[in-house]
């Protein structure tokens, strides 16, 4: 095996915990002292999985991908002794953790638990273990990493993230927040509002439920929260979240903001559009999204976003035009 010793990239094909801890005591057996990224199935970065890795000195990366395993459980090693070896994950900047709110605890609160995290994904699933009521379970992790600049939140469960679930995110100075969770997610207007000037640095915002019904899908996102997103985070590259058009359309105020504005993704997911919004709806994201923005929509969401995508660009050379008459009226006077 002496040829993997170069080895600088790992994908665990695995499709349980079990069989993904199998493969621990193989990688073990080699030297890997370039193994810098590790790859491995949605939430099997299980407190046991990472705790394997943690003696790796070139390791950078752990990271998740594809579709989640089914019903998955969890490690049940909520208390006890530090699992962690002093000094672990030396190198690492990009962490994964995965497992029930006692997992993400226990891992979160040990003493030798990495520092030097930037970029931290939490995926949370279900199960019957209890946590202290007064924290959020990865509240120490969080605060814990001073250098932390992207945050990604799973929940396999059906559960949504309350603001208070959230609120130790608001004390870092992020550039990515993406909470993903089977129930949509509720806001009052005041922590929608509270979240927005949160976030000065942010450049992708994604709070989207895993699907959705979208004949009732309503979000706690107004359209003037969107116009609030573009003059307060002037960084803002990506959004994605469920729009409430059903809430009072109003008419932006007039600033110089959107032409500046680095947006280019708007995600509306299953986002609800009825057919006599549309025309209001229309004229008001015009209004608020820059130039280059493109609008994306679910696959199958409602037809209203359909009809509503495909006159966009239409109507925003409309209302351009109107624009430049206006100025040129006014210059000539």
């Amino acid at each position: 095996m002496g040829h993997l010793s170069s080895l600088e990239s790992l994908q665990i094909d695995a499709d349980s915990i079990q069989s993904a801890l199998g493969f621990i005591p193989i990688v073990q057996a080699v030297v890997l002292p370039h193994l810098a990224t590790v790859f491995v199935k949605k939430y099997l970065a299980t407190i046991s999985f990472l705790a394997a890795l943690a003696s790796y000195p070139s390791l950078r990366e752990i990271k998740t991908t594809g579709h989640e395993p089914f019903n998955e459980d969890c490690d049940g090693n909520h208390a006890g002794a530090p699992i962690l070896p002093t000094g672990a994950f030396p190198s690492l900047h990009t962490l994964t953790m995965s497992g029930c709110r006692a997992d993400i605890q226990h891992l979160a609160n040990d003493p030798n638990f990495p520092t030097n995290i930037k970029s931290l994904t939490i995926e949370i699933y279900d199960c019957n273990a209890t946590v202290e009521s007064h924290k959020c379970e990865y509240d120490t992790a969080v605060e814990k990493c001073a250098q932390l600049t992207e945050v990604v939140l799973r929940y396999s469960m059906e559960y949504s993230p309350s603001f208070w679930d959230l609120g130790v995110f608001f004390t870092k100075n992020l550039t990515t927040l993406t909470v993903h969770s089977a129930v949509q997610v509720t806001f009052t207007a005041s922590e929608v509002e509270e979240i927005i000037h949160s976030l000065p640095s942010i450049e992708t915002f994604c709070m989207l439920p895993y699907d959705g019904d979208y004949d009732t899908l309503i979000g706690p996102f107004t359209l003037r929260d969107l116009d609030s997103f573009i003059e307060c985070c002037p960084r803002l590259q990506e959004l994605r979240i469920i729009i409430n058009t059903t809430s009072p359309i109003f008419t932006p105020s007039p600033h110089d903001i959107p032409p500046f504005s680095p947006l280019k993704i708007l995600d509306i997911g299953w986002s609800f559009l009825s057919e006599d919004s549309v025309e209001e709806v229309s004229v008001a994201l015009a209004q608020i999204l820059p130039r280059q923005c493109t609008v994306l929509y679910t696959y199958d969401v409602h037809e209203s976003w359909i009809h509503l995508v495909r006159m966009l660009p239409a109507l925003r050379r409309v209302m351009e035009f109107t624009e430049e008459r206006a100025r040129c009226a006014r210059a000539v006077i």
